[in-house]
């Protein structure tokens, strides 16, 4: 198994003193995580090594190089992928990327609910996640895909303060082209507003008897094939 690093960098642009035009393409940066190589070759760098965009260009070339034909390109996810690290974006407070998965003219129902059409308007929904008191929180159960369309079989959680609604959910996702074209999920009436509200009111008396779901691990590692 061959594993793909993802270096972490931070530029210092001002401190470049390269001719006008070439100041990004030369301008230093400062390895905050190493090449994955052992040695000292000259494809190494070591953590904290400030180098040139240039001769990172050329480190990253070289690899792919070495590598040609065995590494997939990190921008094809799979559709599971795709649903997968959408709600995952939701559930860390980032709506902005949970968006970059989105079609401009997707379909969102919420089964028994109007459905909303189009990013603008599902952008719109999303607003209410600004609020710091409102929070969104998923864990998977099971994953199946076919083709363009993925069944996630999961539960959701809607926080307002210490209040929380823990639920199951359906969800049905259809992706083109790495883009979500619908999304309609589906959850037992009776569960979401009577079940659940129970639990999250014990749960305010009793804060053991309903845990928040945890927050979704984000790793810089990739495993390839």
């Amino acid at each position: 198994m061959m594993r793909v690093w993802v270096l972490r960098v931070t530029a210092h642009v001002g401190d470049s003193h390269s001719p006008p035009g070439e100041e990004d393409h030369a301008a230093p940066i400062t390895v905050t995580q190493g090449h994955p190589r052992r040695d000292n070759g000259p494809n190494y760098t070591a953590p904290g090594e400030i180098v040139s965009i240039a001769r990172l260009d050329q480190q990253i070339s070289a690899c792919l190089a070495r590598h040609q034909g065995t590494v997939a390109p990190m921008a094809e996810k799979s559709p599971a992928e795709v649903s997968q690290l959408f709600l995952e974006a939701l559930a860390l407070d980032d709506p902005a990327t949970a968006l970059t998965f989105v079609d401009p003219d997707i379909a969102y129902t919420n089964v028994g609910f109007a459905p909303i059409h189009g990013k603008r308007r599902v952008a719109k929904f999303f607003k209410v996640m600004e609020n710091p008191r409102v929070g969104f929180g998923v864990q998977f159960i099971s994953v199946t895909a076919g083709g363009s369309v993925v069944l996630t079989e999961r539960i959701d959680e809607l926080s307002v303060g210490s209040f929380r609604l823990q639920f199951w959910v359906c969800g049905r996702f259809e992706v083109h082209d790495g883009l979500i074209t619908v999304w309609r999920d589906y959850f037992d009436f009776f569960q979401f507003f009577v079940k659940a509200p129970l639990r999250g009111l014990i749960a305010l008396a009793l804060p053991g008897t309903q845990k928040p779901l945890p927050k979704p691990t984000v790793t810089g590692v990739a495993s390839i094939g």
